[in-house]
C-alpha cells in the first residue's frame, strides 16, 4: 500500500502510470521470483490514493513456448 501511495503523490494532475504484470500462476522453481497480484486490491489503493482506472488490456507472452499472460492496466490521478 505504502508503494502505490508514493507513485500517486508523486503523480501531477491528470498523470498517467502503466502497469503490467504476470496473471499466470508460476508452476515449479524458476530463477525469477514472481508474487501473484490481487488485481481487485490494486484498482481499490489506487482509487485510495487518487487514481483511476483508465485502460486494461490482457496480453500473450511475446517470447515463443511461454503460455504466460500478462494484464497492463493504466490509471490517471485525478485528485487536485
Amino acid at each position: 500500500e505504502e508503494s502505490i501511495k508514493s507513485i500517486c503523490t508523486l503523480l501531477k494532475p491528470k498523470g498517467k502510470i502503466i502497469l503490467s504484470y504476470s496473471i499466470t500462476p508460476r508452476v515449479g522453481k524458476t530463477e525469477r521470483y514472481f508474487e501473484d497480484v490481487d488485481a481487485n486490491l490494486l484498482q481499490a489503493l489506487f482509487e485510495k490514493y487518487g487514481c483511476k482506472k483508465i485502460a486494461t488490456r490482457e496480453n500473450k507472452d511475446g517470447l515463443v513456448g511461454r503460455d504466460i499472460i500478462w494484464l497492463t492496466e493504466a490509471y490517471i490521478y485525478n485528485k487536485f
